[in-house]
């Protein structure tokens, strides 16, 4: 990477946090009440960590060989500048395979997350309906990575607070070939939380369907993220943001009049601002 190119990034970043200052200074007093918000009041909010499987081997494990993953540096970096902008610390592992990557979830999921606000992963690679592969053909079921994260055995320092996983993956091989759409006129506390609770999943696609991927630009699903991230986390909460996502995603076409739609899947049981309650 090119000095010149970083320091477009530290430029980037500079203007885009002096912005996030305006407005959040704007916004106080304007944004519902506390209590519907998870507190992200730590610097930083937490750990987003990112894996970007692009290298894989030739394997016996799977039906054929996986290609490598051109465009998902771009991704990458995308992830990581915008990341760094909502407040978190950037933790990055390339070509993990399969073994690798639970080992540094596991990882990550013992280290204590006492003060931060919250968890951010994203993974980047090769996937089924049931989970994701790493980079020797192997599949990490997606059951085996959330677990990994609900508190009872080895993540207790995030009970209660949102853990963000956002997966840039095919989860089978059916193409959507879209369809014409009809134009139609017209106070308690909790004193034991659920294991399930407080996770947000977000797939670039819904089961069974695959995702797409520009050499040049990265993948549909990871740039639209991060570009509406980047534009709007100053006045939208995360749910908001990513039905805009879903939307933007949805607008796009190959060549051959394929569509995309990504499929969040939500278990917060409160809205994520990640500068909403600066001040409060």
């Amino acid at each position: 990477m090119s000095q010149q190119h970083i320091n477009n990034q530290k430029e980037i970043l500079r203007r885009y946090l002096a912005q996030i200052e305006k407005l959040s200074a704007e916004l106080q007093g304007k944004l519902g009440p506390v209590a519907e918000r998870y507190p992200m009041c730590k610097h930083p909010h937490g750990i987003a960590f990112i894996v970007n499987n692009y290298e894989f081997s030739f394997t016996h494990h799977v039906e054929k060989a996986l290609p490598n993953r051109e465009g998902s540096l771009v991704d990458e970096n995308n992830l990581r500048i915008t990341w760094e902008c909502l407040g978190y610390k950037v933790q990055v592992l390339k070509n993990l395979k399969a073994s690798e990557l639970l080992q540094q979830l596991m990882q990550i999921a013992l280290h204590s997350h006492e003060n931060y606000d919250s968890f951010v992963c994203c993974i980047l690679s090769h996937g089924n309906v049931g989970g994701i592969y790493g980079t020797d053909g192997e599949l990490v079921e997606f059951s085996e990575i959330f677990k990994l994260f609900q508190g009872k055995n080895y993540c207790p320092s995030l009970v209660g607070k949102p853990k963000l996983f956002f997966i840039q993956a095919c989860r089978g091989d059916a193409e959507d070939e879209g369809a014409s759409e009809q134009q139609i006129d017209g106070p308690d506390k909790i004193k034991n939380v659920p294991i399930e609770a407080d996770f947000l999943f977000g797939y670039a696609s819904p089961p069974g369907y695959a995702s797409f991927r520009s050499p040049k630009h990265g993948s549909w699903y990871i740039s639209k993220l991060c570009e509406v991230l980047m534009d709007n986390a100053a006045q939208q909460d995360l749910l908001t943001m990513l039905t805009t996502v879903t939307d933007k995603v949805s607008e796009g076409c190959t060549t051959k009049g394929h569509k995309q739609c990504p499929a969040p899947d939500s278990r917060l049981r409160k809205q994520v601002w990640f500068f909403g309650n600066r001040n409060l």
